[in-house]
């Protein structure tokens, strides 16, 4: 609690109660300690010592505790967080946790006796949340200053998806979200796009990877098309039905992508063709594109390379694991000596 260059806490190893009390009184004092990582199963005393030194500290990144934590870990430290007037940051991914600390992660959110600050929160892999905590979580979000939240592999179900997309339309300074392999369940990437009816959202941007999207994918994208104007990076890798969408592409390069990742998403050659001429039309200010193991072959993989490179703002072409070959690796060799202008040279 003396050193004044200690900002980061990290604890790697079992600790017995005495040091867990000296962890807590160091938070508690120390003027210079933001960080405090700490992925133990703890008992519910040093639980609520620690939570009495995080209360009154000055940190504003918080990772506490294990899959064990459960719901009763978190009505002792979720209360303690929320007091903590510097707090930012709060990773509460895969901690056991269920639809009785919805009300914990609200307060959180929204702050205890003082205002909130909290920027980012994870409650990602927490089994036990249901669409019901998620219609709580997503009411606060609506109305907090926070600017991230990941909600990645949980059951989110229509309601949960539809609580979402009104927390986006109304959340003005929420600027990422990640559903990562979440489950929308039936109707749920449409319930998102109705419901996400502000004409213009804060989202900068949105990870959609590995998620059922299905039908509602179509949707999906046009709502972001035309209520995301600031929407500058967005991942659909493996994500369902975004072959099938791929009508809309064009549009949604009308925003300022500055990243677009469909990997795995079936695209094809038509695929590969139609966001050619979309890249070509709108001339996004795209700097990495991602279309790994698409089925593309080689003369459509050249003409996305062509469109990609002519971008000013190009830097990366990510196509590993398509159907490349001898021959469309002779073409695309072909189509880089062919090319007077040296537009390749800046793009790996």
């Amino acid at each position: 609690r003396d050193a004044p260059e200690l900002t980061e806490l990290a604890v790697l190893r079992p600790l017995d109660a005495a040091t867990w009390s000296s962890v807590s009184l160091a938070l508690a004092k120390s003027t210079r300690l933001r960080t405090l990582i700490a992925h133990k199963a703890l008992t519910p005393e040093v639980l609520r010592e620690l939570a009495d030194g995080c209360s009154t500290s000055q940190l504003e990144s918080v990772s506490v505790g294990t899959q064990q934590l459960g719901d009763e870990g978190a009505a002792i430290l979720l209360p303690a967080l929320a007091r903590c007037p510097t707090l930012l940051s709060c990773d509460l991914e895969a901690r056991g946790l269920g639809d009785a600390s919805a009300d914990g992660i609200v307060s959180l959110i929204l702050g205890g006796a003082s205002p909130a600050h909290l920027h980012s929160l994870t409650v990602a892999r927490n089994d036990g949340l249901t669409p019901v905590a998620i219609q709580k979580i997503a009411g606060a979000v609506a109305s907090s200053q926070l600017t991230r939240l990941d909600v990645s592999s949980l059951g989110l179900g229509a309601e949960g998806a539809g609580a979402l997309g009104q927390m986006c339309a109304s959340a003005q300074r929420l600027e990422r979200l990640v559903i990562k392999s979440a489950d929308l369940g039936v109707g749920g990437a449409a319930a998102f796009a109705h419901a996400m009816a502000s004409p213009a959202v804060a989202l900068r941007a949105i990870d959609l990877s590995d998620v059922a999207l299905g039908a509602g994918a179509a949707a999906l994208l046009a709502a972001l098309t035309a209520r995301a104007p600031a929407l500058t990076s967005l991942n659909l890798d493996r994500a369902t039905g975004v072959a099938e969408a791929l009508s809309s592409i064009g549009g949604l390069l009308g925003l300022p992508l500055r990243t677009l990742s469909v990997q795995g998403c079936a695209l094809g050659d038509e695929g590969a063709r139609l966001l050619s001429t979309a890249i070509s039309e709108r001339c996004p200010p795209l700097e990495r594109l991602h279309i790994g193991s698409n089925g593309i072959h080689g003369e459509s993989l050249v003409m996305l390379l062509v469109a990609h490179s002519r971008l000013p703002t190009a830097k990366l072409l990510d196509c590993l694991g398509n159907p490349l070959g001898d021959e469309g690796a002779g073409k695309l060799a072909e189509a880089i000596r062919a090319d007077p202008r040296g537009a390749f040279g800046h793009l790996a």
